[in-house]
């Protein structure tokens, strides 16, 4: 299922960000570039599948290299602001999910 995200820094403006983890109350995103804090007033915009998009406002729990993309900074942040209704929805994207990994486990752990 695919998750779109864009990161809007208040000094430089979107930035295309790759979702690597994303849970109910956080997310780690990969970012072009390097960069060494995220501005107070960071903000997500969040698409999963065809839902609507959502805006989050980021928290940063930390941020480093990528060890896995080339010129881009990791960074894991808490998610804030979402409503019930946005939290309702992260949840039932985030169990379809976990449903699809187990099925895919499942047909290749089968004789």
């Amino acid at each position: 299922m695919p998750v779109d995200a864009v990161v809007r820094l208040p000094a430089s403006g979107n930035m295309a960000a790759r979702v690597l983890d994303l849970s109910v109350s956080g997310v780690r995103v990969a970012l072009p570039g390097e960069h060494e804090q995220l501005p107070a007033g960071s903000r997500l915009w969040l698409r999963l599948g065809l839902e609507d998009p959502m805006v989050a406002m980021l928290s940063a729990c930390y941020l480093r290299p990528s060890p896995l993309l080339p010129d881009a900074t990791e960074v894991g942040a808490h998610l804030n602001g979402l409503n019930p209704q946005q939290m309702k929805v992260l949840e039932r994207f985030l169990f379809r999910l976990q449903r699809l990994q187990r099925q895919r486990e499942l047909a290749e752990s089968a004789p």
